[in-house]
C-alpha cells in the first residue's frame, strides 16, 4: 500500500482531551471551537510551513510473504540481544531492540496474572512473530510506544512500524534531505510524536505524517531527544529536549496560526530528558537538572542539580503525584544513581545508589526510567530492571556476545570464520557462535580484523596489526619466516600455492613455505595503500586497487600499468573491490561512484549496470563476490545488490527494511548450502537454491 506524497498541507487540527491533564487527539479540517472548562476540551488549530516535502510509503508484511524483494529469503544471525527502548501501558511492557521487539504482560498492582506471560488471548503473538521473523522487518529498533490498540516502533534507518493483531505496516519517512533515524516515540490520545535524529519533530495521525518543527522554526538542533506534552491555563505546550538546548513551544489557539517558541535555552551539551510536573518543566542532560517555572509573565530557570548527567525523568508513583500526596519526579543518571525530587522543595533523595546498580551490571548507569503501576522500570546498557519498594531485580539481561560488526567471512574446516571490526574473530556453526580462543590459546595480532582466506590447510587472518596463519589440525598459529613490509593487512586473495596480500605499503606474497615476498609500489606512480587485490594465474597478472588508482602488474617482471580518471574511463580513483566477470572482464568497485567494468584485453573501462542502479554508489572494501551467474555487491549504508548475469545483469536490492541485518554489508562467503553476507549487525544467509527465486516476485 502506497500513500501519495503529502505536500502543501496548511492546517492541522489538534483536539486535546485530558483526565487530570490534556491528552491530544487530532482530527483533520475541524473548525475551531471555544474553550470549554466543563468538558475539559481544548481545540487548537495549527498551521505550519513544511520545511521538506514528506514522502510516506507503506508496506504490509504477512507471516510467510516475500514482499518487497526480501521477506523469508534471508535468515539472520546476530550474537547480541540488546534492548534499546521500552514503554509501559497499563499492564504491558513493550521492548524494542537490535533483536526486534518483545511484549510482556506484567503483574501490576490489582491485576491478576504473573510477570513474563503474554496476553491470555495471545492475539498479538503472530504479529510479533512476523515482526521478528526471517524478513528482518524490525532488526534494529530504536524506540517503542503503545496507544492501547497499536504498537509503534522506530527503526534506526528512519522507518516507523505500526503493528496490531491484524497486520504490520512499515511507514518510511523520507524528506528532501534524506532519511532520519528515530530517537523516541510518544503516544498521546491518537497522535504519535516522532522524535528524530537529524530531522526534527514529526507527528503521525490518521495515516498521515506531518513535520511540525525543526531548526527552521527556531529549534537549536534537529536532534530531538525527548518531549513532554502538557496543558497550563488552557493552553497546550510542547517541552523539547534537544542536542544543543531545550525549548518550550506554545500551541497558539487564538490566532490560529502556528507553534510559538516561548522558551529557549541553548547549550553546548545535550539535553536528554523533558518532563512537566506541578507547574514546572524539568530538563535533564549532560550538565545537570534544570527546572523552568512557568510563571504568569515569564519563565524562571533554576539549576536544581549540576555536574551530573541526567538521562531520563518520570513522575513518582506512576503518575504526577507521589504516594504521600506531594508532586514529585524521579530521574535517572548516567553514573550517579537514581533520584527522587519533591517538586515543592528540598534536595534530591537518592533512591538507588550507583554501587547497587554496578552490582547488577549497570555500572555505566541508567539511560531510561519509567514509572509503572507496581514500581519503577529502568533500562541500562546491559539490562532492564524493575524497582519496587526497596527491591531491585533484573527483568531481562542483554546478551552481548562477540562483535556483530562483520568485516570478512570464510568457510574453513567446516566452520564459518567471522572477522570483526573490533572483536577479533569468532566461529559460527549452525546458529551457534564460539570465540576464536576456544580453538586456539594463542592471541591474534589485533582485534580489528579485515580479511580472511583459506590457504591450503591454513586460515589466513589479516588485521591492522599483522597477518596470522592458523592451523586447525594443531590448533596453533604458524609463524612467518619473515614479516610483511606493512603490518596493516587490507585484503587477501589466494591463488593455488600463493596468497596475495594488500597492505598499506604495497603488495606482499605469502608462499607455501611461510616465506613472504614484499612488492613495493612507487608512491610517485601509484598510491601504496592497496585495498583489494586479484591475481590472474593464466596471464600472470596482479590486479589491485588503491586509495588513488587502479593497477595491473606482471608478477614475473614487475611491469606496471596504472589507470586513473585522467587517463581512462574508470569511475573513481579510490578502488575498493575487484572481482572477475566472465572470461575477459573484471569488476572494479569504487568508494563513491559505483562499479566500472574493465576489459582485460582492450584495457578499456565502461560503466557497469547502466540500466540499473546500486542501492549506494559506495561499495565496501572487498565486498564484491562472484558465485556462478550471480554477483553480490555490499554497499556502505545502502544494503546488498544481487546481480544476475544470466538475466542480462538484472539487479535486485535487499536492505534492513525487508531482508538483511544491516545496510552496511561488508563481505560474502559460501557456507555449506548457503551464501553468507556479513553486515555491521550480524550475518544474513540465503540458500543457494533460492537465488533464482529472488528475481521471481
Amino acid at each position: 500500500m502506497n500513500f501519495k506524497n503529502i505536500s502543501g498541507l496548511k492546517h492541522l487540527i489538534i483536539i486535546l482531551y485530558m483526565a487530570g491533564f490534556f491528552i491530544p487527539a487530532i482530527f483533520n479540517n475541524a473548525a475551531a471551537a471555544p474553550i470549554s472548562e466543563n468538558t475539559r476540551t481544548l481545540e487548537v488549530k495549527l498551521r505550519y510551513k513544511a520545511v521538506d516535502e514528506i514522502n510516506i510509503s507503506s508496506a504490509f508484511l504477512e507471516e510467510d510473504s516475500r514482499s518487497e524483494a526480501g521477506g523469508s529469503l534471508f535468515k539472520n544471525f546476530r550474537n547480541s540481544r540488546v534492548i534499546n527502548d521500552f514503554t509501559l501501558d497499563g499492564g504491558l511492557l513493550v521492548t524494542a531492540g537490535d533483536f526486534g521487539a518483545g511484549l510482556t504482560r506484567m503483574a501490576f498492582a490489582g491485576e491478576s496474572g504473573g510477570a513474563g506471560n503474554l496476553f491470555e488471548e495471545r492475539k498479538y503473538e503472530n504479529a510479533f512473530k512476523t515482526l521478528n521473523g526471517g524478513g528482518c522487518f524490525g532488526a534494529e529498533l530504536s524506540a517503542a510506544a503503545f496507544d492501547g490498540d497499536n504498537f509503534y516502533f522506530g527503526a534506526r534507518g528512519g522507518d516507523l512500524i505500526e503493528l496490531n493483531d491484524r497486520s504490520i505496516r512499515r511507514i518510511s519517512i523520507i524528506s528532501a534531505a534524506g532519511r532520519f533515524g528515530i530517537n523516541k516515540l510518544k503516544s498521546r490520545g491518537g497522535a504519535l510524536f516522532i522524535l528524530t535524529a537529524g530531522g526534527g519533530l514529526y507527528i503521525y495521525v490518521k495515516n498521515r505524517i506531518y513535520k511540525i518543527s525543526d531548526r527552521s522554526h527556531g529549534l537549536p538542533s534537529n536532534d530531538v531527544n525527548d518531549i513532554d506534552i502538557f496543558e497550563k491555563d488552557n493552553i497546550t505546550y510542547l517541552a523539547l529536549a534537544l542536542s544543543g538546548g531545550s525549548v518550550i513551544l506554545k500551541v497558539n489557539s487564538f490566532e490560529a496560526n502556528d507553534l510559538e517558541r516561548v522558551y529557549l535555552q541553548k547549550s553546548a551539551s545535550s539535553f536528554d530528558a523533558a518532563f512537566y510536573a506541578d507547574g514546572s518543566v524539568y530538563f535533564g542532560g549532560a550538565s545537570g537538572l534544570e527546572r523552568v517555572e512557568m510563571c504568569a509573565v515569564n519563565f524562571e530557570k533554576a539549576l536544581v542539580l549540576k555536574d551530573i548527567f541526567v538521562t531520563s525523568i518520570t513522575g513518582a508513583g506512576g503518575g504526577k503525584t507521589a504516594a504521600d500526596g506531594n508532586p514529585a519526579i524521579i530521574f535517572s543518571t548516567y553514573a550517579s544513581g537514581v533520584f527522587r525530587l519533591d517538586c515543592r522543595g528540598g534536595a534530591p533523595i537518592k533512591l538507588i545508589t550507583q554501587s547497587r546498580l554496578a552490582s547488577l551490571k549497570a555500572a555505566e548507569g541508567i539511560k531510561k526510567v519509567e514509572a509503572g503501576g507496581d514500581g519503577l522500570y529502568l533500562l541500562s546498557k546491559n539490562a532492564l530492571f524493575k524497582y519496587g519498594g526497596s527491591r531491585l531485580q533484573i527483568i531481562e539481561e542483554n546478551r552481548r556476545g562477540f562483535s556483530d560488526k562483520i568485516t570478512a567471512l570464510c568457510e574453513y574446516a567446516g566452520y564459518l570464520f567471522c572477522a570483526t571490526f573490533d572483536g577479533g574473530v569468532f566461529v559460527y556453526d549452525r546458529g551457534r557462535a564460539a570465540d576464536f580462543g576456544s580453538l586456539c590459546a594463542q592471541k591474534l595480532s589485533g582485534a580489528q580484523t579485515n580479511a580472511l582466506a583459506a590457504f591450503g590447510n591454513y586460515l589466513l587472518i589479516g588485521s591492522t596489526s599483522g597477518l596470522d596463519v592458523f592451523d586447525y589440525s594443531s590448533r596453533r598459529l604458524v609463524p612467518l619466516k619473515n614479516q610483511l613490509e606493512s603490518p596493516r593487512v587490507n585484503a587477501l586473495h589466494v591463488s593455488s600455492d600463493r596468497a596475495f596480500i594488500g597492505t598499506s605499503a604495497g603488495i606482499s606474497v605469502l608462499k607455501a613455505d611461510m616465506s613472504v615476498e614484499n612488492i613495493s609500489l612507487d608512491p610517485n606512480i601509484i598510491d601504496k595503500r592497496v585495498y583489494c587485490v586479484y591475481y590472474d594465474r593464466a596471464a600472470d597478472i596482479i590486479y589491485f586497487g588503491t586509495y588513488r588508482g587502479f593497477g595491473e602488474m606482471k608478477y614475473s617482471s614487475r611491469q606496471l600499468k596504472t589507470y586513473f580518471t585522467i587517463n581512462s574511463a574508470i569511475a573513481d580513483n579510490w578502488i575498493t573491490a575487484i572481482a572477475p566477470y566472465g572470461a575477459d572482464n573484471l569488476l572494479a568497485a569504487t568508494y563513491d561512484r559505483g562499479i566500472s567494468l574493465f576489459n582485460v584485453r582492450t584495457k578499456k573501462f565502461t560503466p557497469f549496470g547502466a540500466k540499473n542502479t546500486l542501492p549506494s554508489k559506495m561499495v565496501n572494501a572487498n565486498a564484491l563476490f562472484n558465485h556462478g551467474d550471480f554477483i553480490f555487491a555490499g554497499t556502505y549504508n545502502g544494503g546488498l545488490a544481487l546481480i544476475d548475469r544470466g538475466r542480462g545483469g538484472r539487479f535486485r536490492h535487499f536492505n534492513s527494511r525487508n531482508a538483511i541485518m544491516s545496510n552496511m554489508v561488508t563481505s560474502f562467503a559460501v557456507y555449506k548450502d548457503m551464501i553468507a553476507a556479513g553486515t555491521f549487525s550480524g550475518i544474513s544467509f540465503i540458500r543457494q537454491k533460492d537465488l533464482q527465486s529472488a528475481f521471481e516476485f
